[in-house]
């Protein structure tokens, strides 16, 4: 794919544009600019992203939404009862959490990676049963953390009594 044949999310048109081309139905090829999710994404390689609605999103997918501007970045945590259930993410590469994000500002799911060397010329779905596992050991280990410096946070104050 050439860059001519690129979407860049920089532009808030093209970002207004791609989201009603997910929300007609349609698959959308983009290129990454950014590290937030590095190692999978280093920037420079071509996603495919198709139309996906909140409901229907699995923690651990890599997902385009709206925030500022657009974001990709995975599916770590939802709060809430079904119907007003909103949505928290962050970037593999970085330590702050994306949320709480509304419904409504999901845009789509990447459910490709476009070829690398690295791939050896082919398209890298990331669906497949151990690129789930995958995304969900790097969801659970961010748990753990969590949970363990909240824990040690809880120790710190009761021993500092």
């Amino acid at each position: 794919m050439t860059d001519a044949e690129c979407l860049a999310l920089a532009r808030p048109e093209t970002t207004e544009l791609i989201g009603d081309l997910l929300g007609r139905g349609s698959s959308v090829r983009i290129r990454v600019t950014g590290r937030s999710m590095a190692p999978l994404l280093k920037g420079g390689e071509v996603l495919t992203i198709e139309p996906a609605g909140a409901s229907t999103l699995r923690l651990g997918d890599i997902v385009l939404f709206r925030r500022e501007g657009p974001v990709i970045h995975r599916l770590v945590r939802r709060e809430g009862p079904p119907g007003a259930r909103v949505l928290f993410f962050k970037g593999d590469a970085t330590s702050v959490i994306d949320g709480p994000v509304q419904p409504g500002d999901v845009l789509g799911r990447v459910v490709s990676i476009g070829a690398t060397e690295a791939s050896g010329g082919h398209d890298v779905r990331l669906d497949d049963p151990g690129r789930r596992a995958a995304a969900l050991r790097i969801v659970w280990r961010w748990r753990a953390k969590q949970a363990a410096r909240r824990l040690r946070d809880q120790l710190k104050g009761w021993m500092a009594r």
